[in-house]
C-alpha cells in the first residue's frame, strides 16, 4: 500500500516537477534535498521550491519507464509516495 505525501507541494501533472538542484552534504556522500519547480510555476527565481530530507532511511528516484507508473496513476497528483506495508522496513535487521 502507498500513502501519497506533501500533494501540493511537490506533484506531477504527468511528467513530475522539475528538478533545478540537488544538494548534497559531505561530499555528496549523503542526499540532503532537492531545488524544483511545480508544473505551473512560472520559471522565476522567486518561484523556486525546496524539499530537505531529514532522518530518510531509503528513497528512489526513477522515471515512469522504470517504475510502469505505478505511482502516477491518475489517482494522486503527489510525486512523492510513503509506501506503509513494505516488507523490507519491517523484517528484523541482524
Amino acid at each position: 500500500m502507498i500513502e501519497p505525501i506533501l500533494e501540493n507541494e511537490f506533484h506531477h501533472d504527468g511528467r513530475g516537477p522539475e528538478l533545478q538542484r540537488v544538494v548534497w552534504a559531505y561530499e555528496g556522500k549523503i542526499l540532503k534535498g532537492f531545488e524544483y519547480y511545480n508544473p505551473e510555476d512560472v520559471y522565476e527565481e522567486s518561484n523556486i521550491k525546496n524539499i530537505i530530507l531529514e532522518k530518510v532511511e531509503v528513497f528512489s528516484m526513477a522515471g515512469e519507464e522504470v517504475h510502469g507508473s505505478i505511482l502516477a496513476n491518475g489517482e494522486t497528483k503527489a510525486a512523492i509516495h510513503r509506501i506503509v506495508d513494505s516488507k523490507w522496513k519491517t523484517q528484523s535487521r541482524i
